[in-house]
């Protein structure tokens, strides 16, 4: 037996987006900025998933964006807005992809302030608003952690930024909440959100962008005019209806989803917890259902980790992005974990066809493993 628990790094491509896009590569082969039918084809087709996926967070055909993930679409949106003296704000567990262009605005003369998180990972609200200037220019925080499934709701954070400053704009990463959670980027008041297909069993290497009508950022890449001049390079139409089939299966099922995997992780918690030592990493009840951050005193994570791979058990130490960097979490740091747990933990992540019968096995699995590594 397998069990696959690693959906927050990447979910399996659900069968019917690979008759979509397979059947798109025969088809749809035009490129949608040719003037010919077949071209107007393919034109026709990429639209009208544009304005399907737009109606799932209650945006526009035009706010939609395609890229090739979410990296791409944080990098786009964060370069977009350095400028030296500029003022930005995030928090310290966001995405590398996040980070890391925070550290080259920074180097760039913006001035970017972190903003700390409790042990459950979530942000203050008073903090927020300190830190927050009539010349802020963009706050970028995360919907849902890669980590830990910690949530910071944007409905409460985007009320904060408009009471102080009129100029700043609204960022979030929701890659691990669209589809998981109920997203209206009306309601909750942002300028622009980022998602991945890959993480909700569409392909890999596509993604969008919601950028609030009015907003036009300077494109990350130059070139053609392709999606209204904000994103140059030839459209990738069979990816992108693939992605519209996901959306389309998931939105179908999400409530129903939620509650499975919700079941599965209080579970998998109540399994796991006669290890000696064990801590959940996240509030249960504050955290998303489908990610679970544990830590196992006396364990290295990545040896446990080639342990239960070995067996059909596929976990991961954290997040993907950063699976083969030696440093220790910094989302975990920032939670306040030591360097003991932290070098003990593993994320085990589900979706909505995880099967109980998986998180039996796994679980028992773990237990296994624990008591034959603390033996050695």
């Amino acid at each position: 037996m397998k069990a696959y628990l690693d959906n927050a790094a990447t979910s399996p491509v659900h069968p019917e987006v690979i008759e979509v896009m397979t059947q798109a590569l025969k088809d749809l082969y035009g490129n949608p900025n040719s003037i010919h039918k077949i071209g107007r084809d393919a034109e026709d087709a990429l639209e009208a998933a544009r304005k399907d996926i737009a109606e799932t967070i209650h945006a526009l055909g035009e706010e939609i964006v395609f890229t090739s993930g979410a990296s791409e679409g944080n990098n786009h949106i964060i370069r977009s807005f350095i400028k030296e003296g500029a003022h930005f704000i995030t928090t310290a567990i966001e995405h590398p992809s996040v980070l890391r262009v925070m550290d080259y605005a920074a180097a760039q003369g913006v001035e970017v302030d972190m903003l700390s998180v409790d042990e459950k990972g979530q942000i203050s609200l008073d903090e927020l608003q300190k830190k927050l200037r009539k010349n802020t220019s963009l706050v970028s925080i995360m919907m849902v952690n890669n980590e830990t499934g910690a949530v910071n709701n944007p409905s409460d954070i985007a009320p904060v930024i408009r009471s102080v400053s009129s100029k700043a704009k609204f960022h979030v990463d929701a890659v691990q909440g669209y589809m998981k959670y109920p997203v209206d980027v009306r309601e909750m008041d942002v300028d622009f959100m980022t998602v991945s297909a890959h993480k909700i069993h569409g392909p890999k290497g596509c993604g969008f962008v919601y950028m609030r009508k009015g907003q036009r950022p300077q494109s990350l890449l130059l070139g053609g005019e392709q999606e209204r001049g904000l994103r140059a390079g030839t459209v990738n139409v069979p990816s992108i209806l693939g992605f519209r089939e996901a959306v389309k299966r998931n939105e179908a099922e999400r409530i129903r989803g939620f509650s499975h995997v919700k079941e599965l992780k209080s579970l998998m918690i109540d399994l796991l917890s006669e290890i000696d030592g064990l801590k959940v990493n996240a509030s249960f009840e504050d955290a998303s259902p489908y990610i679970l951050s544990i830590s196992i005193p006396g364990m290295r994570g990545e040896v446990l980790l080639h342990y239960l791979s070995d067996k059909g058990v596929y976990v991961s130490t954290g997040s993907a992005c950063t699976s083969k960097d030696t440093k220790d979490s910094h989302v975990l740091q920032a939670i306040g974990l030591s360097k003991r747990e932290i070098q003990g933990s593993i994320r085990l992540s589900f979706q909505k066809e995880t099967t109980e019968e998986e998180i039996r096995y796994a679980a028992q699995t773990i237990k296994e493993a624990v008591k034959f590594l603390r033996r050695k």
